[in-house]
């Protein structure tokens, strides 16, 4: 069954339970123009806004900032919906949809709260949960295998209360899978006079959860030969299982983790097969050599 059969399904299956909910999209032109360009323009959407602050963003920077868009019923649009979903599918970062039983001013409102988070220090962090693997570590979903640090994140409070104002948040996995989660509807709401805090440990797994899409990012600008030969579908997957290697390794600096996942996508399998590879690394592993050394001897 097509993943966009399924998402309609579901959509349909709430329909049929007399729910009167809207449907919604955050958006991330950041990672594809075409967003606002094509599939979802201004003109065409008169519920849409930016989950950012506007005094915070540049008029360039507005242009790519995430924003909620209200979007009619399949039924109404099957074209939009066809388009939209097959988008999603090949761009998993780009999208995600929801189910509301809240007008496009409750639910933004609630969202744009949740853009910005405290840090232990006090000092405010952008948290991208438009981004399905920020979501989905957010929330602990362990049905997306894909993910790099499983998670949840946030704690059981604070998982209700963004999930409040929301029936159901669909997204699509790295690997393009649609991933479903369902508010549990115990009535949490959140104080809005008083940003979430996260303690240590929280910020140092969102921060680890965001590192696949950091050395991919790298590598498209500073070495875009590297990614190449390797199909964009799997290029996460790819970075992400070199990535748990260099962890393996201790390694800690990001110039080591670079260069490590450099190896790993240019010597692929052999990188864990091949038997002097293999002593190279346990003397890393061991602080017997540093890894620029063992790289200068790989065979």
């Amino acid at each position: 069954m097509l993943i966009e059969t399924n998402l309609l399904t579901q959509i349909e299956a709430l329909k049929q339970e007399g729910k009167a909910f809207t449907l919604y999209a955050i958006a991330d032109p950041a990672q594809e123009i075409k967003l606002r360009t094509q599939y979802l323009p201004k003109a065409k959407f008169k519920n849409q806004s930016s989950l950012l602050d506007p005094s915070d963003t540049s008029d360039e920077a507005a242009t790519v900032a995430p924003f909620l868009v209200q979007l009619p019923s399949p039924s109404d649009d099957a074209e939009l919906w066809k388009n939209l979903t097959g988008f999603a599918q090949k761009n998993p970062a780009a999208l995600t949809v929801l189910a509301s039983m809240h007008p496009f001013t409750k639910l933004h409102k609630h969202l744009s709260y949740f853009t910005e988070i405290r840090l232990p220090d006090e000092t405010a962090m952008v948290l991208a949960y438009w981004d399905p693997a920020i979501l989905g570590t957010l929330m602990g979903n362990k049905a997306d295998t894909t993910l790099h640090v499983d998670g949840p994140v946030f704690t059981a409070k604070q998982r209700q209360a963004l999930l409040s104002p929301i029936a159901v948040w669909w997204y699509w996995d790295r690997d393009g899978k649609l991933q479903r989660m369902d508010n549990q509807g115990d009535g949490v709401t959140f104080d809005f006079e008083n940003r979430i805090k996260l303690v240590q440990v929280q910020v140092d797994m969102l921060v680890e959860a965001s590192v696949p899409d950091h050395i991919i990012s790298h590598f498209q600008i500073n070495q875009p030969a590297l990614l190449a030969p390797i199909a964009l579908a799997q290029q996460y997957a790819q970075v992400e299982r070199h990535l748990l290697g260099a962890r393996q390794l201790r390694l800690e600096g990001m110039s080591d983790i670079l260069n490590y996942v450099a190896a790993g996508l240019i010597y692929g399998e052999r990188i864990t097969t091949d038997n002097e590879i293999v002593e190279l690394l346990g003397k890393v592993r061991q602080r017997e050599l540093k890894l620029t050394q063992a790289l200068e001897q790989f065979p």
